[in-house]
């Protein structure tokens, strides 16, 4: 049930809130660098944040930083693991390559939504963001993501 979508369909206001301050690094340049990010600036939003690495040749995503709710919601740690080596489904790791793969193409902010059942059974919205960083300003080598599990469906 993944969409990709618009910042004006955006309902959360976590990540409308990462856009503005994303917007705020970037400054007059491509992107900011992941070193920009200061945590002291997200305090709130840091339990939905993730950082990754990203490479190329061969292409792969590394998460550098995986916040404790994002944690939750994958249903354990994944920190310093290559994305295509978690014990995930390999339907939700090809998407997530591509999703990457998306925001190195199109070289802005990506937003999606999709609806995830939780461990209890109940249906639950989540809206994401992908933020692409730069250490140079211009190439994308990291990621800096919000996952916001927002709404209940049933």
């Amino acid at each position: 049930m993944v969409e990709l979508l618009s910042l004006a369909e955006v309902r959360s206001s976590r990540l409308r809130r990462l856009h503005d301050y994303w917007l705020e690094k970037r400054g007059r340049r491509d992107f900011p660098a992941k070193r920009e990010i200061d945590p002291h600036d997200l305090v709130p939003l840091l339990p939905f944040l993730s950082i990754a690495e990203i490479h190329r040749n061969p292409f792969r995503v590394r998460y550098r930083l995986v916040g404790t709710a994002v944690v939750r919601l994958h249903g354990g740690e994944f920190t310093g693991r290559w994305l295509d080596e978690l014990p995930w489904p390999q339907d939700a790791i090809r998407r997530l390559i591509a999703d990457f793969r998306k925001l190195i193409e199109i070289r802005s902010p990506l937003f999606g939504t999709d609806a995830l059942e939780w461990q209890d059974g109940q249906l639950w919205n989540y809206e994401w963001a992908f933020f692409p960083l730069a250490d140079d300003g211009h190439a994308i080598n990291h990621c800096l993501i919000i996952e916001d599990m927002g709404r209940r469906l049933i």
